[in-house]
């Protein structure tokens, strides 16, 4: 199937939601093993729709405070965001802030036009993740996560499951 989308790219193939979340998961379970502990015990995907934020998927100790603290805990990812590439990235593109800690976001991968996941610890700082030594053995599976987005892209058709963030 061949879609043409809103960056003026067209994907020859694309994944549904039902396809990444388990994509995700297994993805999240690897970096875990590698890393010796719970690396991200929260991650999402968010999608812009007309305009405005939308959850689709959650999973993780805390959905109601994720949705009513979503602006907060992403400003400083933003700001990273902002800083190294002015906003703009490609499918498969990805970006950590080197400030987040507690409920703060950590990364984020954007996995399709306008859907992105975003991973947060809310144990760890991501100063004391990066001082263990298998963080940079873990983030291969966050490199082969984005390397199959850029591939095979999250592409949701349908109108928003979640609520306005």
């Amino acid at each position: 199937m061949s879609l043409e989308q809103g960056d003026g790219r067209t994907y020859r193939d694309a994944m549904t939601l039902e396809q990444v979340v388990p994509l995700v998961r297994k993805a999240c379970q690897r970096m875990n093993q590698i890393y010796g502990g719970e690396l991200f015990d929260e991650w999402a995907i968010v999608r812009s729709f007309r305009g405005k934020l939308f959850l689709e998927w959650y999973e993780g100790p805390r959905r109601e405070a994720f949705v009513r603290e979503f602006h907060s805990a992403t400003a400083e990812l933003k700001s990273a965001s902002m800083a190294y590439n002015r906003g703009h990235y490609q499918v498969g593109d990805y970006e950590f802030t080197p400030n987040g800690a507690g409920t703060q976001c950590d990364a984020f991968l954007k996995l399709g036009p306008d859907v992105y996941l975003v991973f947060g610890n809310t144990r760890l700082s991501m100063q004391e993740i990066t001082a263990n030594k298998r963080w940079l053995l873990a983030q291969s599976e966050f490199a082969g996560l984005s390397e199959a987005m850029v591939h095979d892209p999250l592409v949701v058709k349908e109108p928003p499951r979640g609520p306005a963030l």
